[in-house]
């Protein structure tokens, strides 16, 4: 075909703008209200998700301002009611529902109600790991509350006396569906609870949510909480987590692996036994080891203080001092002849120092002395001059005061002695001298 259009041709965009557009005009997809099964969903903080019937799907999403307001977690296989309106992707090119609210079909208000009840639960901390109390590895007294006729307490009761046959098992007949149930079940746990077993087991064999539903009441949930012994929740149900489920202590899919959690198998008693003995042995030969180490520290520390090996330590002691006391005189003697040859080598210097001294000193004091000798004087023209005594002896004359006429005197020269005899004396002769002076 040719030719030219009649029109000019739109854009992909103005053309999904025009299909959001009428879709936003139309009242009725502007008010939807849907049933399917979810088939597929992406948890994020946006909820992308598909429902399906048996023939087609729609795309859906739910904003975080609606999903928060749920009380309860869509989930595949969930055959819901969603209230929303449809709106186009533009970009993409797709329509999606935008759902505002959504409600699970038949069980809506169960449902919720179950939400609302697991949340309350939460915040009153039934839920919290801090009040898990662990399995008892070794349990010999079993307490189960069940349904005396179901497969549940058969399973239970052939898979424990298998793995352990002296384990002794107490069963608390209880109604696990219908009205009395929960009523039932709680007052099981605590007859078994008063009974102090190791471990209780609470649970049933399978069946519909419906059936189940027991074990969703509060009731039921505080009694676990509230036991003093551990409990092992075996609901039987792989689909969804009961709310027995999350309080218990532990939670497992079967009856048959509630017994395989709660009693060990006979064999690994003798594991440990055998365990134990070669620890036993191990620590008795440890033991053996020291106290034998100990025994001959201590004998031989007694050997050490007996009187015979004493004496023998003096009398070696007395043995060395000889030759110790030959060393150190023989030391002593090495170094006092050091110290007698350095002290003579000083003593020699010393005196030899002095002896110089001396001599320069004698020297000074001989010319000292010879320049104040008599004789030096006299060789200079002067006399000694003595009086006679007349009785005798003689008498040094200084002055002309000390003569008289007719005195006998004896005049010694530096070369000799000559007698005179005074004729007169005067004294002024140096008078005038002085007063010139």
């Amino acid at each position: 075909m040719t030719g030219r259009f009649v029109r000019e041709p739109s854009t992909v965009t103005q053309v999904n703008q025009q299909i959001k557009a009428l879709i936003g005009s139309d009242p009725f997809l502007n008010h939807v209200y849907v049933t399917g099964e979810i088939s597929k969903i992406t948890d994020r903080n946006t909820l992308y998700f598909t429902i399906k019937d048996d023939t087609s799907v729609l795309n859906c999403i739910m904003w975080p301002s609606a999903a928060k307001k749920m009380p309860y977690r869509l989930e595949v296989g969930m055959k819901v009611i969603l209230r929303g309106y449809m709106d186009v992707y533009v970009k993409g090119g797709s329509y999606s529902l935008i759902v505002e609210q959504a409600v699970p079909e038949g069980t809506g208000e169960i449902y919720i109600r179950l939400k609302k009840l697991e949340e309350k639960l939460r915040e009153e901390g039934l839920f919290d790991e801090k009040y898990k109390r662990p399995i008892p590895k070794f349990a010999a007294k079993i307490g189960i509350v069940t349904s005396p006729t179901g497969q549940a307490v058969l399973d239970i009761v052939t898979t424990a006396k298998k793995r352990n046959p002296y384990v002794e098992i107490f069963l608390a007949p209880a109604v696990v569906q219908g009205e009395r149930a929960a009523a039932s079940i709680a007052e099981g746990i605590s007859r078994l609870d008063a009974l102090n077993p190791d471990v209780i087991i609470v649970g049933r064999g399978g069946g519909s949510s419906e059936d189940l539903w027991a074990f969703n009441e509060e009731e039921v949930a505080w009694a676990i909480f509230n036991s003093q012994t551990p409990v092992i929740s075996a609901v039987g149900h792989t689909g969804d987590v009961s709310i027995a489920d999350s309080v218990a202590d532990m939670h497992v899919i079967t009856p048959t692996e509630a017994a395989v959690a709660a009693v060990t198998e006979l064999s690994e008693f003798d594991g440990l036994l055998a365990g134990y003995m070669d620890s036993l042995s191990n620590r008795m030969r440890d033991v053996t080891a020291e106290k034998k180490t100990q025994l001959s520290m201590r004998r031989l520390k007694l050997q050490t203080l007996s009187p015979q090996h004493l004496a023998d330590s003096f009398r070696k002691r007395l043995a060395a001092y000889p030759e110790k006391l030959y060393s150190s005189m023989k030391a002593v003697s090495v170094r006092d002849r050091s110290r007698t040859e350095t002290m003579r080598g000083e003593l020699r210097y010393r005196m030899q120092a002095e002896l110089s001294g001396a001599r320069t000193r004698i020297k000074q004091s001989a010319g000292t002395l010879q320049g104040l000798s008599p004789l030096r004087v006299l060789a200079g023209g002067y006399a000694y001059v003595e009086k006679d005594k007349t009785k005798g002896g003689a008498e040094r004359i200084s002055g002309v005061h000390q003569l008289e006429k007719g005195d006998a005197l004896k005049l010694y020269f530096h070369d000799g002695r000559a007698d005179a005899v005074i004729r007169g004396t005067d004294d002024t002769v140096f008078a005038q001298e002085q007063r010139k002076s």
